[in-house]
């Protein structure tokens, strides 16, 4: 479908004529599919999407609704002698430190890590009780801290990629469960316990934590996806409880349905409704040589691929990408939780 096609001698001197057609190819989300969405332009063209088919990607059942599932002792019936992350599943390629990963691979050091490749993802175990780890495709995952206690205190490092949380209640409010019948408490079902979290909990100090090159993100609520782009910039969305965003000596709480980012060097920002659907805008078209430069946007928490490739993004979710005529460019926007879209970009540039 032919979405964008301009006859634009303002920005183009030597008269090109520029076609850039842009389907929708498909949205990935755990609660609703996509319909016709809009791409805006700051010139006077409108472009319409339609989407050419109904979820191609899908994720597999959400860290949450898995956790929910699966029986896990209580923390104080079981308390385990050794701590370890585990992998529980793998779909495509995927490393463990310099070799292939393999279902039961354990990490259990900071030394150890994770690596998923293109289209392809893992999803590791804390221990018995303590959650849940869902790694998208192109993240990279480290241990920083598995000590023991009551609660554990759990660190992760996450240079590059997404990774969706599912925590048990306990863990990340552990002194209003401790004094509960254990029935109530036995395993990840704790999820549905409502939370009463003390403010003035420090993030740092959070019984588990989630480092980014950007800052930090404490779990004071049981559910929640982390993004990293390439730069280090970091997007943060919680689903469930309330997780404590860190960065620059200023902490910003981020409530169920809402995102707060981190830009490289600066504190984080005040937490924003998150969007239903990732969103891709034309900003504007330039001449660049025998080619075009493409300045486009998307939701600031978002991660964005070109062609498999992460690039970054500033502040308001705005990159480039430089294209030549018969190019034919992938997209994919992918959100810190559930939210994710993919694009496909026809280029065709005549003078």
């Amino acid at each position: 479908m032919k979405l964008f096609d301009s006859y634009i001698p303002q920005m183009f001197p030597t008269l090109l004529r520029v076609g850039v057609f842009l389907t929708v190819l498909s949205s990935g989300l755990s609660t609703q599919q996509s319909s016709a969405s809009s791409v805006e332009t700051t010139d006077r063209t409108s472009v319409t999407l339609h989407p050419e088919s109904t979820v191609e990607y899908n994720h597999n059942l959400s860290a949450r609704e898995e956790a929910l599932n699966s029986p896990i002792s209580s923390p104080v019936a079981q308390a385990p002698t050794m701590r370890s992350v585990t992998i529980e599943e793998i779909k495509g390629t995927v490393w463990f430190n310099d070799r292939p990963a393999r279902v039961g691979d354990q990490l259990l050091t900071s030394e150890d890590r994770i690596v998923t490749g293109k289209n392809s993802t893992a999803r590791l175990r804390i221990d018995s009780q303590v959650g849940v780890v869902e790694l998208a495709p192109q993240t990279t995952f480290q241990v920083e801290t598995l000590e023991g206690g009551n609660p554990p205190i759990t660190g992760f490092y996450i240079p590059l990629g997404r990774a969706r949380f599912s925590i048990a209640a306990w863990v990340s409010n552990p002194d209003r469960l401790l004094g509960q019948n254990l029935e109530q408490i036995t395993g990840l079902k704790s999820l549905d316990i409502p939370l009463n979290i003390a403010q003035s909990t420090a993030t740092e100090n959070a019984p588990v934590r989630v480092r980014t090159p950007a800052g930090v993100a404490g779990v004071r609520g049981t559910s929640f996806g982390v993004n990293v782009g390439p730069d280090g910039k970091t997007g943060i969305s919680t689903i469930d409880g309330i997780v404590g965003v860190f960065s620059q000596g200023q902490e910003v709480l981020v409530n169920p349905g809402f995102y707060a980012v981190i830009n490289p060097g600066e504190p984080p920002t005040v937490e924003e409704i998150t969007p239903a659907l990732s969103t891709l805008r034309i900003r504007s078209i330039s001449p660049a040589g025998n080619g075009a430069v493409i300045v486009a946007q998307a939701d600031p928490m978002d991660l964005v691929y070109v062609n498999n490739r992460a690039v970054p993004t500033d502040a308001d979710g705005k990159f480039r990408i430089r294209v030549h005529s018969g190019d034919r460019v992938r997209i994919v926007l992918r959100g810190p939780s559930v939210r994710e879209r993919r694009y496909l970009l026809n280029v065709d540039i005549r003078e």
